[in-house]
């Protein structure tokens, strides 16, 4: 700041329109992730036949867990299955398990 008074409130003046421009540009930065969100939440609501919003961490432990059943009562269906996934697939599952 300066100690001219004229100076010190165009500066100020500058920090407000700064600021609200800075404030429309992050509006819209939260607007684009909505919208990004609200399409991979519907693709996902899609792919799995659920809503997400009934979608709880209890009902994700117990289709985990159905799902490990059912592997393991057919391996065969779990050993095609694993042999269908691409390398690059494969590399993912492996960075998500350790």
């Amino acid at each position: 700041m300066t100690a001219d008074p004229k100076s010190a409130l165009s500066n100020i003046k500058k920090a407000i329109t700064n600021l609200n421009e800075y404030k429309q540009y992050l509006n819209r930065q939260v607007a684009r992730v909505e919208d990004a969100t609200a399409t991979i939440e519907s693709k996902l609501e899609s792919a799995m036949g659920i809503e997400l919003d009934d979608f709880t961490p209890e009902i994700g432990l117990e289709t985990a867990v159905y799902t490990a059943s059912q592997l393991s009562q057919d391996s065969s269906t779990a050993l095609d299955t694993q042999a269908n996934v691409t390398a690059d697939e494969a590399l993912q599952l492996l960075k998500y398990r350790s």
